[in-house]
């Protein structure tokens, strides 16, 4: 039977990066490995289909329902131990496990081009930590959480691989404003939901989507200083699940690499509207994280 521990963690206040603190710094950032976010097969597929180890850091994460379990939820492997993802996705739910290494939901050996894949791990969750100051509201907030798996992730296979994190200061001090970011799930309109898909979208600036979310006629969402906005308005955008992660391309010290800046959390679920998806911003989150962290 697995061992759920549903643990909330007073490590700071809001802000998460005040009081000078910084992450490169932080005793725990050893825990976070250097070897991340590979890149060097990500053009195996174009299109809206991910490819076969585009995205080895993708996990999902099941739940025990009436109907047997499912996979509700996302998250992203940030090393051997931890998944990052969204308090909505753990707070108060009863988590069966979490699954590296998949890519079909639907087949049992996943294939594309001349490449086939059937290793999968299914570990399950010893400890799940939900932000301490996380709001689930209409104004959703500090919407971020991390699961720690009960055995570590075997990453001798080629399809598990950790995503990296803004914590150097070359990371973290990049200007995302503009830029279009990678967004990977399970779940897009239009496209399957058996394999992993990927869609770019357009970074806009807080003000702006302050400003065009205060147009809405539906709910009016607040946008905090610790996240940032998608321009989603493409119709492929819309079914987007809790965890899925907004990454971009960046340099640093190990060259060119996949480093995840922001993490879904809420937004309009009507389709093809002009009002932007909030996502976690994962940098403001750096201290929280690593505090949380242990061997």
């Amino acid at each position: 039977m697995m061992k759920y521990i549903l643990v909330c963690i007073l490590v700071s206040a809001r802000g998460h990066q005040a009081n000078g603190a910084d992450p490169e710094v932080h005793p725990n950032a050893g825990l976070l490995p250097d070897a991340c976010g590979e890149i060097a097969e990500r053009r195996l597929a174009e299109g809206p289909a991910a490819g076969l180890y585009e995205f080895p850091w993708m996990a999902l994460i099941s739940y025990d329902t009436k109907h047997g379990r499912d996979f509700k939820c996302t998250g992203t492997i940030i090393n051997s131990r931890y998944i990052l993802t969204a308090a909505n996705c753990i707070k108060n739910l009863k988590i069966a496990g979490v699954r590296v290494g998949e890519y079909n939901k639907c087949t049992s050996i996943d294939c594309q081009l001349d490449q086939c894949e059937s290793h999968i791990q299914d570990i399950t969750v010893d400890e799940a930590i939900v932000h301490e100051d996380f709001t689930s509201q209409a104004n959703v907030d500090n919407n971020i959480g991390l699961l720690r798996l009960h055995d570590p992730i075997d990453f001798t296979f080629k399809n598990v691989a950790p995503i990296c994190l803004p914590v150097s200061n070359a990371l973290s001090s990049v200007t995302i404003d503009g830029k279009t970011a990678t967004l990977a799930s399970w779940k897009f309109r239009k496209t399957s939901s058996c394999a992993l898909n990927k869609i770019s979208l357009p970074l806009v600036t807080r003000d702006e989507c302050i400003k065009k979310h205060e147009t809405s006629s539906f709910v009016k969402l607040e946008i905090s200083v610790n996240q940032i906005c998608a321009d989603e308005k493409a119709e492929d955008a819309c079914g987007i699940v809790s965890g899925d992660p907004l990454m971009l391309e960046a340099g640093d010290q190990g060259g060119r690499r996949m480093v995840q800046y922001g993490l879904s959390s809420h937004g309009l679920t009507r389709c093809g509207t002009d009002y932007p998806g909030i996502y976690t911003d994962v940098s403001k989150y750096m201290d929280w994280i690593l505090s949380n962290l242990k061997q």
